[in-house]
């Protein structure tokens, strides 16, 4: 793709990043197959890659290695969370293909393949056929450069078993593959009780053979917002929010707080008002914060009409909540001043205030 640093705004730029990730896979032409192959990369790889090219315009001009964060269900995979896989079994007999990709179809030299298909939920059908369905173990089978999902299964004739499959990645040659060569993985959790399928699964150990998938530290969730994609959503929204919202918070009940404190423990006059404002001060510092939340959207949001703002509401309301803390806590430190100091200050000419 042609890329011009003066517009950068008009590029695809999660195309390039597909259209090099199929480059990786050749034999994968189907359309389906292509947006399968796609999934496997996040959807905010074009974002990534704009940014870094914008920061650094020498990535252009030529090949560069640049790494993008996978898809989370990928993500899940690789790590273990997602699909229950076993490890590659050698199968202990001859295998022959009757073609190197699409659906073909697979002879062993024995039924052994049989009992292991029964074993791992096949549907049986007229004639001993065995139909592995999305609601059995997946079957793959791997040689000679490719791979194999098994789909069905009968038995022929010489004790052998004749195989329906589904090629995954393309076969080199048809030449029958010798006892040991070819090898079994068992994906134990059915296709239709997972996320990612099974060709999501056979690429993604590719990639993964191939050095082109690595484990790095999640530097994106520090200085990412939210997000729909779980691989792309941060804290750096809700850390940037919540101290707007402390600043808006301390901006209003400090200086609020502490100046009703001093008036009322210094300077108010004791009768039936003071006292009512302090036993008010009192409940409210006991009133549940979810109270003050109905409060501040029955008040500000609806009848005030305020923007939905977290800083601006979210801290009136906190300032609010917070308020008979202050003033409480406040009055409690003028209170603990000993008398002494008091009088001396006014006897070297201090005034009240």
């Amino acid at each position: 793709a042609k890329v011009d640093p003066a517009k950068l705004d008009e590029v695809n730029y999660d195309a390039i990043a597909q259209e090099a990730l199929t480059a990786k896979f050749p034999d994968v032409t189907s359309r389906q197959d292509k947006r399968l192959l796609r999934g496997l990369i996040s959807t905010g790889t074009g974002v990534f890659l704009r940014k870094d090219i914008a920061a650094d315009p020498g990535m252009l001009g030529g090949t560069v290695d640049y790494a993008v964060p996978l898809d989370d269900f990928a993500d899940l995979y690789l790590k273990g969370l997602l699909a229950d896989v076993g490890s590659d079994e050698a199968i202990s007999t001859s295998v022959t293909p009757s073609q190197i990709g699409g659906d073909i179809d697979l002879t062993f030299g024995d039924d052994a393949m049989l009992g292991l298909a029964r074993g791992h939920g096949a549907t049986e059908g007229e004639n001993g056929m065995l139909t592995l369905t999305s609601g059995a173990s997946s079957l793959l089978v791997a040689f000679n450069g490719g791979t194999v999902k098994l789909t069905a299964l009968s038995p022929a004739a010489n004790g052998m078993v004749i195989a329906k499959g589904t090629v995954i990645e393309a076969l080199d040659s048809t030449a029958p593959a010798a006892s040991g060569q070819a090898f079994l993985r068992v994906i134990e959790t059915p296709e239709a009780s997972r996320k990612i399928s099974d060709k999501m699964i056979v690429w993604l150990d590719t990639l993964k053979s191939a050095g082109l998938i690595e484990s790095r530290f999640n530097s994106i969730f520090f200085f990412t917002g939210a997000s729909r994609e779980p691989e792309l959503a941060g804290v750096w929204g809700a850390v940037v929010g919540s101290f707007l919202t402390m600043i808006v918070t301390l901006a209003i009940a400090f200086p609020i707080g502490v100046s009703a404190a001093i008036y009322l423990e210094e300077f108010a006059p004791k009768n039936r008002l003071t006292t009512m404002i302090e036993v008010n001060i009192n409940n409210l510092a006991a009133v549940p914060s979810i109270v003050f939340g109905l409060l501040g959207l029955a008040v500000f949001l609806n009848f005030f009409g305020m923007p939905r703002s977290a800083p601006v509401v979210g801290g009136m309301v906190l300032a609010l909540m917070t308020l008979p803390i202050i003033i409480i806590a406040s009055r409690a430190s003028l209170r603990a001043v000993p008398p002494s100091i008091r009088e001396a200050a006014l006897g070297i000419g201090a005034s009240k205030v």
